[in-house]
């Protein structure tokens, strides 16, 4: 059978039909994202009390109801004024999230047009499109569930989110909330636990780097081994968001927000990345598991600050021979 050539009344049809849903998808998710926020204002107002009131700590219990760890909640954030965060921190986060941050009302219609066209050419429906809004709508408000539905009521609440905050609030909130690996909530925490420094005092290299961490913090920097006196992280155990801080960096001299001096100085910077130091005693990799099990259903803001409590199977004694075992090994 001959192919359809870019003539043929074939493959006509078929650019039409994929620029009807490129074009009607957008369109469907705006009126549904609008019903729900009017049926939802009063809760919709609520916004800024709710994303600072989860703040109750979460307990573990073992196999015997006994409690053994304690999840700090967003107490432990440090809440920092944008003006107080570096210029070449703000840039990188933008430059890995959300480049056209200042110029969409919530949603990014370019970007999602980019990935609907991406996903139906690819098959597949990798390609997202959240912006920072959305992040953090999904981060604070809404289940991590995957369905339409929720994924209207995400771009309706962030419509409403940028008339009601504003785009400096809204990054502030950001920067302050993101979940960059073992309990740092917010950039100030991590800039301490990783850097040891402030978020005033970031280099452009240190910056890229914990922007690059957003994306899946916990899969880039996982602790090396149980062995005391490790202080840093070794090269080689960076090597992969090490990969994503250059892509961060790359984008930000191709925006023109950096010199191509500033480009390569920050490319050959040692940074120096400090090993987390987790809580004391037994069970660290065990809560750990159990934490990435909970994440699948909930908010991490609801499993780190949600006053829970968690009963699990959970054995010390068995826990530290297997620890000793992986010691050795």
């Amino acid at each position: 059978m001959p192919e359809a050539t870019k003539s043929s009344p074939a493959h006509k049809r078929y650019s039409g039909f994929l620029l009807l849903i490129l074009l009607g998808t957008p369109v469907v998710m705006l009126l549904a994202g609008g019903i729900f926020f009017f049926s939802h204002r009063d809760a919709l107002l609520d916004f800024e009390r709710k994303i600072g009131s989860i703040s109750n700590n979460t307990l573990f219990y073992d196999h015997l109801g006994s409690p053994f760890r304690s999840l700090k909640g967003l107490e432990s954030r440090e809440v920092i004024p944008l003006a107080e965060f570096s210029r070449e921190l703000q840039l990188s986060v933008l430059a890995a999230e959300d480049s056209r941050f200042f110029q969409h009302r919530g949603i990014d219609l370019l970007r999602i047009f980019g990935a609907i066209w991406t996903n139906l050419q690819s098959g597949s429906f990798r390609q997202g499109a959240s912006t920072i809004t959305q992040q953090l709508v999904k981060v604070t408000l809404l289940d991590p569930e995957k369905t339409l539905s929720r994924k209207f009521r995400e771009m309706a609440i962030s419509i409403w989110l940028e008339f009601y905050l504003g785009k400096e609030k809204i990054l502030e909130h950001y920067l302050n909330s993101i979940y960059l690996g073992y309990g740092n909530y917010g950039m100030e925490k991590a800039a301490t636990g990783y850097f040891g420094t402030s978020v005033s005092s970031l280099s452009l290299a240190q910056s890229a780097f914990l922007a690059a961490l957003i994306k899946k913090p916990e899969y880039y920097l996982r602790i090396p081994d149980l062995k005391a006196g490790r202080v840093l992280f070794t090269p080689e155990e960076l090597k992969e968001v090490l990969l994503r801080q250059q892509l961060i960096l790359k984008r930000m001299n191709e925006l023109e927000w950096i010199s191509h001096q500033q480009f390569q100085q920050a490319l050959v910077e040692q940074l120096g990345v400090r090993v987390p130091r987790t809580e004391a005693g037994s069970g660290n990799y065990f809560v750990q598991h159990v934490i990435k099990l909970l994440q699948t259903k909930h908010r991490l803001v609801q499993v780190y600050g949600g006053g829970w409590r968690v009963w699990t199977t959970f054995h010390p004694e068995l826990q530290k021979i297997l620890e000793k075992v992986i010691q050795k090994h």
